[in-house]
């Protein structure tokens, strides 16, 4: 039983991940999604993707250097 709530946990996990980094690609220019992460060579503005990952999903992050 553990096991299957431990599976169903992972997979609403990864949703609500993969929906903060599609909220991260409308800002981040020239943005690239890999595995887990948004990665770009471009100078970001923290506060902004922060501020637009809370309006389109409803969770607060905190990005720091």
């Amino acid at each position: 039983m553990a096991r299957n709530k431990s599976s169903v946990f992972f997979f609403i996990w990864t949703y609500y991940e993969r929906l903060i980094r599609q909220a991260m690609l409308k800002v981040i220019p020239h943005g690239i999604e890999v595995h887990d992460v948004v990665y770009s060579k471009d100078v970001i503005n923290n506060k902004l993707i922060e501020d637009t990952v809370y309006k389109e999903t409803g969770f607060r992050i905190q990005i720091t250097n």
